[in-house]
């Protein structure tokens, strides 16, 4: 399974992301659920479009204009290739549990969907003056924790952020495999998926640079 480093929610908090759904149905094999991915993504511009699912069920069946269109079997990761003419209902059911969106046909891309790519935050820095041998915010976040000095720094930073971000804050706590996923991403990755500001991750850097590794 690929790792994703766009972060399980958005930043306000308020949405869970279909990344989120791929690990609850990886992971949670108590509360059934059948998840539709792609509910912002409504506009489509092609003729056949993927229709994915993210479900703890054996089995999804997808409806189409409360048609049924296709039962597929598998584990977690369900697609179905489907053709599209104008606005439709897709429901996914599995089992009792079932979730539905709406896509439509459109003739242009809706420039909405176009991504601006951010300029790198390594950008921010001349790598002439950065010193090697101390850290820096593209380490990754395991690495700069076996620091006792620098872990108590991403521990203290780690522990206010927790407050505002609710249950999802406690998931990651109890949950090892996701420690482990967020051990492997560099800090600045985390810092913009939670919203940090540009000066934010600066003054974090020089802290950082001033801890030999």
């Amino acid at each position: 399974m690929g790792k994703n480093k766009k972060g399980l929610v958005t930043m306000d908090r308020k949405l869970k992301k279909d990344a989120f759904y791929l690990y609850k149905a990886a992971w949670n094999q108590t509360d059934r659920f059948v998840h539709l991915c792609g509910r912002r993504y409504a506009d489509r511009v092609e003729e056949t479009t993927e229709i994915k699912v993210y479900s703890n069920q054996p089995e999804v069946t997808l409806f189409v204009d409360e048609n049924e269109f296709a039962t597929v079997s598998g584990k977690t990761i369900f697609k179905f290739q489907l053709p599209i003419t104008g606005t439709h209902t897709i429901t996914a059911k599995a089992d009792s549990c079932e979730d539905s969106i709406t896509i439509r046909r459109v003739a242009e891309e809706n420039p909405d969907y176009i991504f601006v790519k951010r300029a790198p935050v390594t950008n921010w820095f001349d790598t002439d003056d950065l010193n090697p041998d101390c850290f820096f915010i593209n380490d990754r976040l395991a690495d700069i924790r076996e620091n006792p000095r620098a872990g108590a720094i991403i521990d203290q930073m780690m522990s206010q952020g927790a407050s505002a971000r609710g249950d999802v804050a406690d998931a990651v706590k109890d949950n090892p495999a996701l420690q482990r996923m967020m051990g492997r991403m560099t800090l600045v990755s985390l810092l913009i998926q939670s919203g940090a500001d540009d000066e934010s991750i600066k003054q974090l850097n020089r802290v950082l640079q001033g801890i030999k590794k």
